[in-house]
């Protein structure tokens, strides 16, 4: 179902409102990184909604948009439902000092870096509490999220990282629920025992349709689908903040 403005703001002030009656947040990685080598593998979606299921549970987060195409810029439209959310663009080359800065006063903060070999993506990392690499389920994105992978290997062994290592988590995206495809690359990922979450982000109309009034699942219908596959991502994510 879809929604106006004004019904998306009902939504999420109801939405703020149930959670104002919670007795604790649940805690969150503060820094958090999606990082692939590959465009159109969901990497902006998910920091997107992210950002959003977060900031209607009453944390306070910020996203840096380092992508040259500034799909978060664009996706969190003034007088959306998400309007509250802080937004910075930063493209440069250094955005660890962004990252720093935004950490001071909001958590966790996300980074949607670009989708392609950039010295943005490994200052990004370098500063990462947690990478999520989103991998479509099609067996030539595998390759790609693999070597996006050891590039965090790569990193996590320098002097700077080995004693505080990068969370790396691979995350199924724009999957086709019970599809054959979706089952028989989970499998592939997992016999080759790469960290994967259990989570994973299937293909639905909500997304598009949210993306028109500049909002995520999250804010247009809480209770639908994508909203829940959302809900879960961010459930495992604070469990490996606590770990």
């Amino acid at each position: 179902m879809f929604h106006s403005f004004g019904q998306c703001e009902k939504v999420a002030a109801s939405r703020l409102r149930e959670i104002a009656t919670l007795p604790t947040l649940k805690p969150v990685p503060s820094i958090i990184a999606a990082v692939t080598f590959k465009g159109g593998s969901g990497k902006s979606s998910v920091i997107a909604a992210l950002a959003a299921h977060w900031l209607l549970a009453g944390h306070n987060p910020a996203v840096i948009d380092a992508d040259p195409q500034g799909t978060v810029m664009g996706w969190c439209q003034p007088g959306g439902a998400l309007a509250g959310l802080r937004v910075v663009a930063d493209t440069s080359d250094h955005i660890g000092a962004t990252i720093a800065a935004l950490a001071k006063d909001h958590s966790p903060v996300l980074v949607d870096t670009p989708g392609f070999r950039a010295r943005a993506v490994i200052d990004a990392l370098a500063a990462a509490d947690l990478a999520v690499i989103p991998c479509r389920a099609s067996p030539a994105d595998v390759p790609v999220a693999v070597e996006t992978y050891r590039l965090i290997q790569e990193i996590n062994a320098t002097p700077e990282r080995k004693r505080r290592p990068i969370m790396a988590r691979f995350l199924l995206t724009m999957t086709t629920p019970g599809s054959v495809i979706a089952r028989h690359v989970r499998a592939q990922i997992e016999e080759a025992r790469l960290p994967l979450l259990k989570a994973e982000l299937a293909s639905r109309v909500a997304w598009p349709e949210a993306g028109l009034s500049g909002d995520t699942p999250s804010s247009l219908d809480p209770d639908s689908p994508a909203a829940q596959e959302i809900e879960a991502l961010a459930r495992e994510l604070a469990k490996l903040a606590k770990s």
